[in-house]
């Protein structure tokens, strides 16, 4: 690097680029951040309604248990 920055001009340049770019690597951090979070939202609400879906099942499977002992069908 010495090599290729001989002067202090040099130096001036690459600190104002280096300036110049943070606000964009910042932004692009923010955008993840929220991608994730939206990713996570949606994942956790799927979740909460595979729970809620299992729960029905079993109380119909519940109910459909009590009916066919009350019919003599199923003995046990």
């Amino acid at each position: 690097m010495e090599a290729k920055f001989t002067e202090e001009e040099d130096y001036r340049y690459l600190h104002k680029l280096g300036q110049e770019a943070g606000g964009d690597e910042r932004k692009r951090q923010q955008e993840l951040v929220a991608f994730r979070d939206k990713c996570q939202v949606e994942k956790t609400k799927h979740k909460e309604i595979r729970n809620r879906n299992a729960e029905e099942r079993e109380a119909k499977l519940q109910g459909l248990s009590l009916m066919l002992q009350n019919s003599g069908v199923f003995q046990s």
